[in-house]
């Protein structure tokens, strides 16, 4: 670990702003005997929020689409669950959205964010962990630690994304020989201050190194698998061939016990999910041109995995 690193990107001037309308929504749905009242009312005042979570109640992809076009019916619909994600979305999105880092490639890294909370939602679901909420939540901000090495270090922190991305070096441990501790700890750290689950922290902060090899037991184990089998979608995606596909269908089967079939069906909500996903992030991730080639990948992938099964 490199504490004074760690120190540098956890001050209050570097770290970015933070809603505390997020931050009281958040604390008001962890309490016993919730106030769904004051929760509605806090998230009308924010209209990011209350955007997010009418889009929550309006999705498939949490289970819900009702038609809903205002926050207090949203709540009613998306419940607690709901109104919490969009609050901590917004505890990371719409800080970090508005910085630009020189010669950080902003778009691939949201699109990436979303690729793997799509993917870690559906695994989530289709492991029976019961929280694809926060399966999804978890793999938008696994990487904000990137993000926030890439905005304290600057241009060679912006050169070892590419060296890894170019020589394929798994970026854990190019970060942790040079730089003395990983993304997935910057992560941790940075989340915490924003009141994300302990479940959560625990899953980021260790998912550059994989989950534990024993079976899954707390949600935290699981958490943290569905998150390693989610990462390897997301590199199945932007490098669809038959050594990534494998990769997925090993961790899949390995950690979570999913078929070929099931990691078909991941890529499938991937695909068909990514143009309303975005519209919960509320941030650019690619050009008109981008999203159909991911689309592309998706079902060329879907193709390949379907006659592997065979």
């Amino acid at each position: 670990m490199n504490p004074a690193l760690l120190e540098k990107i956890r001050r209050p001037e570097t770290l970015p702003a933070i809603s505390p309308v997020a931050l009281e929504i958040v604390r008001l749905c962890d309490r016993d005997e919730s106030n769904f009242e004051a929760i509605a009312a806090l998230a009308g005042r924010e209209p990011a929020i209350a955007a997010r979570l009418v889009v929550i109640a309006n999705s498939p992809i949490f289970g819900t689409s009702r038609g809903v076009t205002d926050a207090g019916q949203a709540l009613s619909v998306a419940g607690l669950r709901g109104a919490r994600l969009a609050a901590l979305v917004s505890c990371v999105a719409d800080g970090m959205g508005r910085r630009r880092i020189p010669g950080f490639d902003h778009e691939r890294f949201w699109r990436g964010a979303l690729v793997t909370a799509l993917a870690a939602s559906r695994v989530s679901q289709l492991a029976r962990t019961g929280r694809r909420e926060e399966a999804f939540l978890a793999g938008l901000v696994q990487d904000v630690g990137v993000f926030s090495l890439a905005e304290a270090l600057g241009e060679p922190y912006v050169l070892l994304l590419r060296e890894a991305g170019a020589e394929g070096v798994e970026l854990a441990s190019l970060e942790t020989s040079r730089l003395g501790l990983h993304h997935g700890q910057v992560a941790a750290a940075i989340l915490e201050s924003r009141s994300f689950p302990l479940e959560i922290l625990a899953a980021v902060r260790c998912h550059p190194e994989g989950p534990a090899k024993r079976p899954p037991r707390t949600h935290a184990d699981r958490l943290a698998a569905c998150l390693y089998v989610a990462e390897a979608a997301r590199r199945a995606l932007r490098k669809p061939d038959l050594a990534t596909l494998a990769d997925l269908r090993t961790r899949a089967a390995k950690t979570l016990g999913l078929a070929g079939n099931e990691v078909s069906d991941i890529l499938q909500h991937v695909q068909t999910n990514m143009d309303g996903a975005a519209d919960l992030l509320a941030l650019p991730i690619g050009s008109p041109t981008d999203l159909p080639e991911i689309h592309r990948q998706a079902q060329d992938l879907l193709v390949r995995a379907s006659a592997e099964s065979r």
